[in-house]
Formats: C-alpha cells, structure tokens, sequence
C-alpha cells in the first residue's frame, strides 16, 4: 500500500497531499503510514512529497523554459521562498544558479 501510494505521488506531485489522505487512501493509521514510509524510503511521507516535487521542479528546469515562479506553482507550492529554502537544502544551491548552470 505505501509502494502504491509512493507512486501516486511520483506522478502526481502537485497535489495536495495531507496525512489524512494518505492515512485514508493507504487505509493506514498516521503511525503505520510514516512507520512504513521510513522503512521503505528512509524519510517520512511529508518529506517524500516534498522530494518528489523537487525531483519534479529539477525535471522542469531541464527540460522546460518556465522561470521559478511557474515550476514553484506547478509542482504544487505557493511560496516561492519556501521552495528556494528546501531547493537550497537539498542541492546546495539557488534555484536560480542551479538554472544558469543548466
């Protein structure tokens, strides 16, 4: 059920995905939802989703010429500063050098 729903959210990443949904859609409790994402994944499924709009957001980058605000609106965020926060943790660098590197 984790695997399944993994999926869903590596094709669908823009969603809005909450515990809730993922507890109801996988027919698991919160504990049993994060338990199995940590063992299957090593991260819970808040930063899974998060991940995979990353991955998502990188895609874009590579393959589109969107500017930072419409890959940030389209990989389901709103904040443009929340997603250059977690894009910096993640790969050490600015959305926007990342992109000039590109």
């Amino acid at each position: 059920r984790i695997k399944a729903c993994a999926k869903e959210i590596k094709e669908y990443p823009s969603f809005e995905y909450t515990i809730s949904y993922l507890c109801n859609k996988t027919s698991l409790s919160p504990f049993k939802l994060q338990e199995g994402f940590k063992q299957l994944y090593n991260v819970t499924a808040n930063d899974y989703v998060r991940d995979m709009r990353l991955e998502k957001a990188i895609n874009l980058f590579k393959t589109t010429d969107l500017n930072i605000s419409q890959v940030v609106y389209s990989i389901g965020l709103t904040s443009r500063s929340y997603f250059s926060k977690i894009f910096k943790n993640k790969f050490k660098c600015s959305p926007r050098v990342f992109r000039k590197k590109k």
